[in-house]
């Protein structure tokens, strides 16, 4: 299933924030799905990364865009699958199913189309919050247990615990105690006893 739900717009303030601000509200239906497209397909240190000395040309680079197309620089495959996007809205729906083909999540392509025609906003964000989610070790290994509840990625970034630590169900002689962790199996050593 998603890491989170298609709803949970409150898991996330820092994309909820940058994706509800711009002009005439053109960042939440334009630019924030062109810019999951791209991180997508180059991961999401494409915005941070350097080309090399002396590869400039786009094909060196290999920046990709919407139907593979190589940019140079990760603005200009966002502005082209903002062009195409904005040409053919229905390619979000390919975008969301190609999203779920690549991080492994349950769901239909009918669905992909009832969440992207109904609720555009909330699909789009749920779908950068997947990638942030799949693109991170730490999310990457929670969601890979079973039953394990995962953490918005706002507590992971600023290092807020999902539980609280409780004391009360402790003895009280434990409270506080520290305990010595002990091998079973270990060879003993001491005066006369090789350290191995």
């Amino acid at each position: 299933p998603w890491s989170t739900g298609l709803c949970d717009l409150w898991t996330d303030p820092e994309l909820l924030y940058m994706a509800s601000h711009g002009f005439c509200g053109i960042c939440c239906f334009v630019c924030l799905p062109a810019k999951t497209y791209v991180d997508l397909v180059n991961g999401l240190d494409v915005w941070r990364r350097k080309p090399l000395p002396g590869r400039t040309s786009a094909d060196e680079v290999a920046i990709r865009g919407a139907f593979g197309i190589n940019f140079s620089a990760a603005g200009w495959a966002m502005l082209w699958n903002a062009f195409i996007l904005s040409l053919f809205p229905p390619i979000r729906i390919y975008w969301r199913w190609r999203l779920r083909q690549k991080y492994v999540v349950q769901g239909a392509l009918y669905g992909d189309a009832v969440a992207v025609t109904v609720c555009y906003f909330c699909s789009a964000l749920q779908e950068q919050r997947e990638i942030r989610i799949e693109q991170d070790g730490l999310f990457a290994a929670v969601k890979g247990i079973d039953g394990a509840k995962l953490p918005t990625s706002y507590q992971a970034s600023f290092g807020i615990s999902t539980e609280k630590s409780d004391t009360t169900r402790l003895p009280q002689q434990m409270v506080g105690a520290s305990f010595r962790l002990v091998y079973p199996f270990a060879e003993p050593s001491g005066p006369g006893r090789g350290v191995h």
